[in-house]
């Protein structure tokens, strides 16, 4: 069956029929690549090769396959036998391009790797994809799944959005036993043109920083790459942004599309600059935390002093390498109440009375500027008091919070989100503790 665009396959599975990228007729035929976009796919991975390989800079592209191939088993009887490679069909004869069909064929045998209601790998298909990629660019990684710890978690999907199923599934999930700082700007912006994402983690396994230009794929990919990587700058971009690396100063790039993508391939010499496009666009948005984050970054090269002040600054806020952070819990399964006295909306958090502390995460909307309060009841105390607690701004539109306590024990825990009449839509929430 076929609704609002959505294949509805066996054991419950959903896939992309067609939409903006025609990916069922691509695979099965109906419809073909054209033909600029063969040769302009060959010429742009040879040419960022080339440019690379001349400043010293790793370099490495990926192609992730279709999840109808990889799951071709699931799909409706009277197309499974029909479709076949865009990749191997019309672009292979690369060999230093990484299409990992096989890779994640074989990771199949272990579990699943796409989502069930989503067009993207879950986390065991972007961790088998993901050491691949660092093995061409010269880092071996045999021993990431060690910095992650296995858990499940009910996950919707984009495939469930576009035909308005309800409910959830449940998912394997990786979660990282291993903490950095990342900035985010995806939550701000009216779609995903200008999306961009900094990292930074002082404890990674290399001292090397990583430029990833790529789309949703690649996005999720980050927090395994981080593991390796000092700093990450990720930028959704099909071209390649020479500025960009020019200023960033990069020591591996990683580039990659999904499959369907591969419709229609431009050049790069005719791209537009994602920077340049960003000047006065409706479609970008920004927050200060993001904005200072990006800035240094790209201030790396011609303007040191703003990257170096930044640095110090956001590796103050991470734990020291011998500190290991137990595994985040998220409030639902924690277990949170409720209450509004007056105006003051209150969230007390249960099951924390004896545990250590490091920090508490939230993200939410609001309808109004104010000022969130996190209260925590010290040993030695019995009730909440604005001695302690920390207090943070609350702006109109969309807030991620983070309240330090260095490893504080507490008795109990407590968030006032807004101080003021207002309307608050929570997106997420986490908690970490720690050992003791």
């Amino acid at each position: 069956m076929i609704r609002d665009n959505v294949i509805f396959g066996k054991e419950n599975f959903l896939f992309l029929h067609n939409g903006a990228h025609a990916e069922t007729s691509l695979l099965i035929g109906e419809a073909v690549p054209e033909a600029t976009s063969v040769r302009n796919f060959r010429d742009n991975i040879s040419a960022r090769r080339a440019w690379c390989a001349e400043r010293g800079i790793a370099y490495a592209h990926v192609v992730y396959p279709s999840k109808h191939l990889v799951y071709r088993d699931h799909l409706p009887d009277d197309l499974a036998g029909r479709v076949g490679g865009i990749y191997q069909r019309y672009f292979a004869g690369d060999d230093e391009i990484l299409y990992p069909i096989d890779l994640l064929l074989e990771g199949r045998k272990q579990g699943h790797v796409f989502r069930t209601w989503d067009t993207h790998l879950n986390d065991r298909g972007a961790l088998i994809v993901v050491q691949a990629l660092l093995s061409k660019i010269g880092i071996e990684a045999g021993d990431i799944q060690d910095a992650f710890e296995v858990a499940e978690s009910n996950l919707g999907g984009d495939l469930a959005n576009m035909t308005a199923l309800s409910g959830t599934v449940p998912e394997m999930v990786l979660r990282q036993k291993f903490r950095f700082f990342i900035s985010n700007n995806l939550p701000l912006l009216p779609r995903n043109r200008f999306h961009s994402v900094v990292i930074r983690n002082r404890h990674s396994v290399t001292e090397s920083r990583l430029l990833v230009f790529g789309d949703s794929f690649l996005h999720q990919s980050l927090k395994f790459l981080a593991r390796y990587f000092r700093e990450i700058l990720f930028v959704r971009s099909s071209s390649f942004q020479e500025d960009i690396v020019a200023l960033y100063e990069p020591d591996a790039i990683i580039s990659g599309n999904v499959e369907r993508y591969l419709m229609k391939v431009n050049r790069d010499v005719d791209a537009d600059s994602f920077l340049l496009s960003q000047l006065n666009s409706p479609d970008y948005a920004s927050d200060d935390r993001h904005q200072l984050a990006f800035n240094a970054q790209l201030s790396h090269r011609f303007h040191r002093l703003a990257y170096d002040r930044w640095t110090p600054a956001i590796d103050a806020l991470q734990p020291s390498a011998e500190t290991q952070l137990v595994p985040v819990q998220d409030l639902v399964s924690t277990g949170t109440s409720f209450r509004a006295t007056g105006n003051d909306p209150i969230f007390s958090i249960h099951g924390t009375a004896g545990q250590r502390i490091e920090r508490f995460t939230v993200e939410f909307v609001s309808d109004v500027d104010s000022v969130a309060q996190f209260f925590f009841i010290p040993e030695g105390d019995r009730t909440f008091s604005g001695e302690h607690s920390i207090s943070l701004a609350v702006v109109r539109g969309f807030n991620r919070l983070q309240f330090e306590l260095g490893g504080q024990l507490v008795k109990g825990l407590r968030f006032d989100p807004l101080a003021a009449p207002g309307t608050i839509s929570l997106r997420r929430s986490e908690l970490v503790t720690l050992p003791g």
